[in-house]
């Protein structure tokens, strides 16, 4: 029971921190607003493109993805989990 206390405490602790992400749409990239799909990738390495990096291996990139609707110029929008 001593060896799984750690976990438990480290799995109860994942369970209630939650990350947020937060992208801002630059008037400089575009005049109009935007639709489409917004994706976000997170890489475990600091070489390379991190679109190159999405596999089925353990090491893989991750890859956040929403809808977007109406993105106008200097707004930020956050990326947020739905239930």
């Amino acid at each position: 029971m001593r060896r799984l206390l750690p976990l438990l405490s480290l799995l109860l602790l994942c369970t209630c921190v939650r990350a947020q992400v937060s992208v801002h749409l630059p008037k400089e990239l575009s005049d109009k607003a935007l639709d489409g799909r917004l994706l976000v990738m997170l890489s475990p390495l600091t070489e390379g493109e991190p679109r190159f990096q999405v596999t089925d291996d353990p090491n893989t990139a991750q890859v956040f993805g929403m809808d977007i609707e109406t993105w106008r110029p200097d707004e930020t929008i956050d990326l947020v989990r739905q239930d």
